[in-house]
């Protein structure tokens, strides 16, 4: 039977990659697309929550999609949950040298995603539902996930509003906002985020 020590130790190669590294948490708000940013060149790791790609629009070349000015180009770590990857991607590769499933629900997942990507705590993901009383966010958990298990020089959070702004990703495709729909709502969210942030210098989140 599998531990939970069994369970952290799978986020080694993770940990060593990261360790002393400056690195930049992408979430999908569409305030990204308001400006153009140098993420590529400014940070050494670049993380990203669910499929909101820059290459979405294109999943062949990413070079030629109109995003990566705002978005930049390149995945290292990707968090997703349930609905995180979709089929749109099972034929390309996500050049992620990472992945990391928030959920144990594999249901809507590709194989080929589940058979190359490591699985977060699920007792760290109760322990953030009952501890914050409301179900997390991909954006919550990979914030959580960088603080507990990375030792990183510097974090910046850009994209993550708690939506202040809706997702670029379904705006462009007039796809349907379920977000609210297991979560207690952003302000909570917000709140508690900000709070952890305020005690660490090395931590900026811009919002």
């Amino acid at each position: 039977m599998e531990t939970y020590i069994d369970r952290i130790k799978q986020f080694k190669p993770i940990q060593d990659f990261c360790k002393g590294r400056s690195v930049c948490l992408l979430g999908n708000s569409s305030v990204l697309l308001k400006e153009k940013h140098a993420f590529d060149t400014d940070y050494d790791i670049i993380c990203r929550c669910n499929k909101a790609f820059p290459n979405y629009q294109n999943p062949v070349d990413i070079q030629k999609t109109p995003f990566v000015p705002f978005l930049g180009s390149r995945t290292d770590i990707l968090f997703t949950g349930v609905l995180g990857v979709c089929k749109r991607f099972s034929d390309m590769s996500i050049n992620a040298k990472f992945m990391v499933r928030t959920r144990n629900d594999t249901k809507n997942m590709e194989q080929w995603f589940i058979d190359n990507s490591v699985l977060f705590n699920q007792r760290d993901w109760s322990w953030l539902s009952e501890s914050y009383n409301f179900s997390p966010t991909t954006g919550c958990v990979a914030f959580y996930f960088l603080l507990q298990f990375i030792d990183f020089k510097t974090l910046d959070i850009w994209g993550i509003d708690f939506y202040k702004n809706q997702n670029w990703l379904y705006d462009l495709y007039n796809l349907p906002h379920y977000y609210y729909s297991s979560h207690v709502g952003p302000e909570h969210e917000k709140e508690c985020v900000l709070a952890i942030c305020k005690v660490y210098d090395n931590i900026t989140i811009h919002l």
